[in-house]
């Protein structure tokens, strides 16, 4: 095992032990505590996917947007705050997204096909689910139809490529990291424009950290061949 990837597991080590002192944290409603550790959950794993596989910036990098997002929703109830966190995870869904559709050998006219295609679907998407949506964020429902839009469509084509390619288990744990996601950000909403409920933040975060371990986790082990 080389310096590198010894290095990549120490650090994904430590990020599952800041990861449940975190939650631990969010358990018992500390709320002081629980914003100065939030956003370094994901920076730890952004660093051990970048050691893991140094190759692949879009996977680390994804990561790291997902810390700035973090960050930007520790003012989820300031609207400018709230925005910039939805662009910051959407960017982030998109590399991702990037990430898995590189195990297609594509000529690039197939790629430019594919992201035009993307980049209707949500606007048809976002559009289509608005006049429900409004009903809670007013016209910031089109951004987050959009941003639901693209973790389905990273949940479908996972699923698509986990039977079209060999990595059937990586992309497996991909999808499934989709479907906390979608778990997460729903209970986010729920709480904050719903219905507010105790210990709130220790049931996002459990379910926040499980999709983007899985998700990143997913794409570091189909670059380095386990």
């Amino acid at each position: 095992m080389e310096g590198l990837e010894i290095t990549g597991y120490v650090f994904l080590g430590i990020f599952f032990s800041f990861s449940v002192f975190h939650l631990v944290v969010c358990f018992f409603e500390n709320e002081k505590l629980r914003k100065i550790t939030k956003i370094f959950c994901l920076v730890l794993l952004a660093i051990a996917a970048c050691f893991l596989a140094y190759r692949h910036p879009l996977i680390y990098v994804g990561a790291i947007l997902g810390a700035v997002g973090d960050y930007f929703l520790l003012k989820k109830n300031h609207l400018l705050s709230f925005v910039f966190g939805v662009i910051s995870f959407f960017i982030g869904h998109v590399l991702y997204l990037t990430q898995i559709i590189f195990l297609f050998d594509w000529p690039n006219y197939g790629y430019a096909i594919f992201y035009g295609s993307l980049i209707i679907f949500l606007i048809i998407f976002s559009i289509a689910l608005y006049p429900k949506t409004k009903l809670l964020a007013g016209k910031v429902a089109y951004l987050g139809n959009a941003y639901y839009g693209i973790m389905f469509v990273n949940f479908v084509v996972s699923i698509v490529l986990a039977c079209l390619t060999s990595y059937h288990w990586q992309l497996s744990l991909f999808a499934i990291g989709y479907v906390f996601f979608v778990i997460s950000d729903s209970f986010l909403l729920y709480t904050s424009y719903i219905k507010d409920v105790k210990r709130r933040d220790f049931y996002i975060m459990l379910s926040y950290l499980v999709a983007q371990s899985l998700i990143v986790l997913s794409l570091v082990f189909i670059n380095i061949g386990i």
